[in-house]
């Protein structure tokens, strides 16, 4: 299960569509209490939309705290927007993202930083045994 918090409508839409292609199952959080409480529960991945505003960044400092001192194994992604200031990509990576996605995202580099597709949806492959195969019987 994937938590993401994701204060834009459509960015929301099209990563769990994205997410959703990979087999992932989505939760969307309402606000960072529901992350802080869904995520002290459980969850393989979170995707955390930062945006511009001081208050989004803090915001992902607080989960990232949280995120530490739960000692949470699940990976954690950072969804920005493209012009983000630089120096702010390089501090959320150094205060403990495992990886930033610049919004809109692409499917390639969701699909690269995916650590694992879900155990609990992961699908079923069938091996059929191959036919036996026909010798030629030799006729007399």
């Amino acid at each position: 299960v994937a938590l993401l918090l994701e204060s834009n409508e459509a960015d929301a839409k099209q990563v769990t569509t994205l997410m959703t292609a990979n087999g992932w199952q989505v939760q969307r959080m309402s606000d960072l209490n529901a992350l802080l409480a869904a995520k002290a529960k459980g969850g393989d991945l979170i995707l955390l939309g930062i945006g511009q505003s001081d208050e989004e960044q803090r915001a992902a400092l607080t989960v990232l705290k949280t995120h530490k001192q739960l000692a949470h194994d699940a990976p954690l992604v950072g969804l920005i927007e493209s012009d983000i200031n630089p120096l702010t990509r390089e501090f959320l990576i150094a205060a403990g993202l495992d990886n930033l996605l610049t919004k809109p995202v692409a499917a390639k580099a969701l699909s690269r930083s995916l650590p694992h597709q879900p155990t609990a949806q992961a699908p079923t492959i069938r091996i059929e045994p191959a036919p036996a195969k026909r010798t030629a019987q030799a006729v007399s």
